[in-house]
């Protein structure tokens, strides 16, 4: 009994903490969930099992959120069965009822699995909530984005289509300082920012180059500055006016090693283009 009486407990307590739309079961269930606690466990057991598996084969769930994950799917499934009881000679009240607890609950196992999948809510705010440690969010930040990729992932499942990269981007800057801005964007776009800077210090190696340069501090100042140039293609992605004016802006920073570059690529395109110019004579 002692053992009915804190599961019905923590399953109110946790119902109440999932989501906005959660809410505590009616008195009818409560009731139905204490007298037959052992039996809901043992029908809902196989199909959350199932739910969870297939959850794993669908996303990425590391180790640290497969506990949770279980946890609220297992409260789902007993509820549903739950509804067995409660209407026993209604099919369309059950299924109704189910389907009510599904979208109860979306939330909790969303907010699990955005963090570790870029494909449920937005791209960005899903980093975003991954690195949030790495970004020292505090408390409303955390709740605030976490709220906010919820609404995307809502709407993502109306419309998978939908386009939501400019709204995360204007979320993002209002809601990160200019500190947590500048590490998100190093942190996201890292990768590619290393194999940029590798590309252009190879090219000026076989342009015999790199003995021109001291190479230690125009590599920080490369990566600084290819990190600033990705950083605009990702705010202004959707803005074409407004990326060009701000790479415009930057490149008046733009380090040796990429202007030696820049030039490079510029003698490059006019030799090809007087290569085709000469062919067009030819006959």
């Amino acid at each position: 009994m002692k053992k009915k009486l804190l599961f019905c407990l923590l399953l109110g307590l946790t119902v109440c903490g999932a989501n906005g739309q959660s809410r505590m079961p009616s008195e009818q269930e409560d009731s139905v969930l204490r007298e037959h606690y052992e039996e809901l466990k043992a029908s809902a057991f196989p199909v959350y099992n199932e739910a969870y598996t297939a959850l794993c084969l669908k996303y990425n769930v590391p180790k640290s959120a497969r506990k949770s994950l279980r946890h609220w799917l297992a409260l789902r499934e007993e509820r549903k069965v739950a509804q067995n009881y409660i209407y026993p000679d209604s099919i369309v009240k059950r299924v109704k009822a189910k389907n009510a607890l599904d979208a109860l609950y979306q939330d909790s196992i969303d907010i699990i699995l955005i963090p570790f999948n870029s494909n449920i809510s937005g791209e960005n705010i899903s980093y975003a909530l991954k690195i949030a440690s790495a970004l020292n969010l505090d408390t409303a930040q955390h709740e605030y984005l976490k709220e906010q990729a919820l609404a995307f992932a809502r709407q993502l499942r109306e419309n998978p289509r939908k386009d939501v990269w400019e709204q995360e981007m204007k979320i993002l800057v209002n809601t990160l300082s200019k500190k947590q801005q500048d590490r998100f964007f190093s942190l996201k776009n890292g990768v590619k920012v290393g194999t940029k800077t590798r590309q252009t210090w190879e090219k000026l190696k076989n342009a015999g180059l790199v003995e021109e340069l001291d190479s230690a501090r125009e590599w920080a100042r490369t990566v600084m500055y290819y990190t600033e140039e990705q950083k605009v293609m990702d705010l202004y992605k959707k803005n074409a006016n407004m990326r060009r004016k701000n790479l415009a802006e930057l490149s008046r920073q733009m380090p040796l090693a990429v202007k030696m570059l820049d030039a490079l690529e510029k003698q490059r395109r006019n030799e090809e283009k007087k290569e085709n110019v000469g062919k067009e004579y030819v006959w």
